[in-house]
């Protein structure tokens, strides 16, 4: 069963504070423009934010969205997003598990 990427997107926008929201749009009209360069370089900017910080909301992120086209991805960019990611995976165990799975 694939993801649901427009209602992800959905829900993150209408959950997100402005300057947020504007953010997650941007990604969307990359996303179904299937403007993949653009769409890796604002990713790779995106997970920075500290607003994403806290919580398990970058790994939602991957899970619900870039999943969905990761293949599509610079597989350099990929690796250092998904390092971000992973720092918020609590249990170490889990976190080199992920890493795995991308090698």
């Amino acid at each position: 069963m694939g993801v649901d990427v427009p209602a992800y997107l959905s829900e993150q926008q209408r959950k997100s504070s402005n300057e947020l929201a504007e953010e997650w749009a941007a990604l969307e009209a990359l996303y179904n423009k299937k403007l993949w360069h653009q769409l890796t370089l604002r990713l790779s900017e995106f997970v920075k934010n500290p607003a994403l910080s806290h919580g398990d909301d970058l790994v939602k992120l991957y899970q619900n969205f870039i999943v969905d086209f990761e293949n599509r991805i610079n597989p350099l960019a990929l690796a250092e997003i998904v390092v971000v990611v992973s720092r918020q995976i609590k249990d170490a165990n889990e976190a080199l598990q992920f890493l795995e799975v991308m090698i």
